[in-house]
């Protein structure tokens, strides 16, 4: 009634919305088994935004460990992906097809 904000409990602190974007989109990534680089670099993006919103605000949002997790995951999938695919490589003579 007398408008006073300090009658008022202090807000609770949330996960970042950058953090859940990072692992939500990190997990996506692992569904697809590491096969789009776009996802992956938007999961490490989404991580690193969700850190730097953490180091700003940090009595107002949580989940640094959902950026790290996420970063993780995401530097994991593209490491194996690397090992698994091989890269392309050209011909030993030099001639790119039948003439």
């Amino acid at each position: 009634m007398d408008g006073d904000n300090a009658s008022r409990p202090a807000s609770r602190r949330r996960y970042s919305p950058w953090a859940m974007a990072a692992i939500i989109t990190a997990l996506f990534s692992l569904l697809l088994q590491g096969g789009l680089v776009p996802v992956n670099l938007a999961a490490a993006v989404f991580a690193l935004l969700g850190l730097r919103q953490i180091r700003h605000a940090p009595e107002r949002y949580m989940g640094r460990a959902f950026c790290w997790i996420a970063i993780a995951l995401v530097l994991t999938l593209a490491t194996l992906t690397v090992m698994v695919e091989p890269l392309p490589q050209a011909p030993a003579d030099g001639v790119m097809g039948p003439e």
